[in-house]
């Protein structure tokens, strides 16, 4: 049975960059935060129980995937969740992520909205105009 849909928090995804703004080293952590879903397709509960995992993807803007990892649920249907991933914002550029809700027996949702960001490189060294 598929689920109605994937809540998703912080404007439908968190999706937080852990390093700090004037931090500009790579590789970065990423702390991406959700809602899990609380009904079926069919308007019915999801029970305690039904849900094991939730599937996270990673994508750079040039289509290559940066994550694909499986978290175990934590709480309970409708309840809120983070994850830290350590050091998967390789280097620069837009990332795009999604998550799917997985049931125990390994029914998925379909993906949530998805959440962007960008992460900017190292700035450059003021140039020395000394003697001009």
């Amino acid at each position: 049975m598929k689920m109605k849909f994937l809540v998703l928090a912080c404007a439908l995804f968190g999706f937080i960059g852990v390093a700090n703004a004037q931090d500009n080293t790579y590789p970065r952590d990423l702390t991406v935060c959700w809602t899990h879903p609380s009904l079926y397709v069919d308007e019915s509960d999801i029970q305690d129980g039904d849900l094991a995992t939730t599937r996270l993807t990673v994508d750079r803007h040039d289509g290559t995937r940066a994550v694909d990892t499986l978290i175990p649920v934590v709480g309970l249907p409708g309840a809120r969740q983070c994850t830290t991933l350590s050091g998967d914002i390789p280097k620069p550029g837009t990332y795009t992520t999604f998550a799917y809700a997985i049931t125990i027996d390994d029914t998925s949702s379909d993906q949530s909205n998805a959440s962007v960001k960008k992460y900017t490189g190292k700035p450059k060294p003021a140039e020395n105009l000394a003697g001009q």
